[in-house]
């Protein structure tokens, strides 16, 4: 039952390409089974797709290596998120997000992600947002796909020390609307 998975990669400097990005993920010792840049006629419009060979490869890369620097690139950091899936796709399902707040800058992706799954079987993805400069704004997401197990969170992991501080946790606000 291992299906591929692909993540979303951003904010590509436009001579990056396929083969630097193949290259930079054998360096981190990642698996991966292709990249696509999005291109405009022949230009990159710095954003592309990576596939990686099962769901588990694309969480580490997405936990390990999301706002950190890309190796053999002197300032770029990896820009990356779940690519999105159609609506018909059975991983576009519901999901339960919550806000985390009040993180110390140590926490990162695959802190927070662990800090919940340890409690929680259902946490989708935890993301730590980050400014320009690849530092922690001090907050950041979780994702359940149980309704049940994101209402317990919202009450128990409130104040609960992740990395060197209580953190705060509160439904997630929605985008736009």
């Amino acid at each position: 039952m291992n299906r591929r998975s692909t993540v979303w990669i951003g904010d590509l400097d436009s001579n990056i390409d396929e083969d630097f990005l193949v290259e930079a993920f054998r360096i981190l010792g990642e698996p991966i089974c292709s990249v696509k840049i999005i291109r405009k006629s022949t230009e990159s419009v710095c954003y592309g797709f990576l596939e990686f060979p099962d769901e588990e490869s694309a969480q580490r890369v997405l936990h390990r290596y999301n706002g950190k620097l890309i190796p053999n690139s002197s300032s770029r950091r990896f820009k990356l998120n779940h690519a999105n899936h159609s609506k018909d796709s059975p991983s576009s399902a519901t999901h339960y997000s919550l806000f985390v707040g009040d993180l110390s800058p140590e926490v990162d992706d695959l802190t927070l992600f662990d800090a919940f799954l340890a409690h929680y079987k259902t946490v989708k993805l935890a993301k730590v947002i980050y400014d320009n400069y690849g530092v922690s704004k001090g907050y950041g997401f979780v994702h359940f796909a149980s309704k049940s197990e994101y209402e317990a969170a919202l009450i128990e992991m409130q104040n609960t020390h992740i990395g060197s501080k209580s953190v705060r946790v509160s439904t997630a606000q929605q985008k736009g609307g």
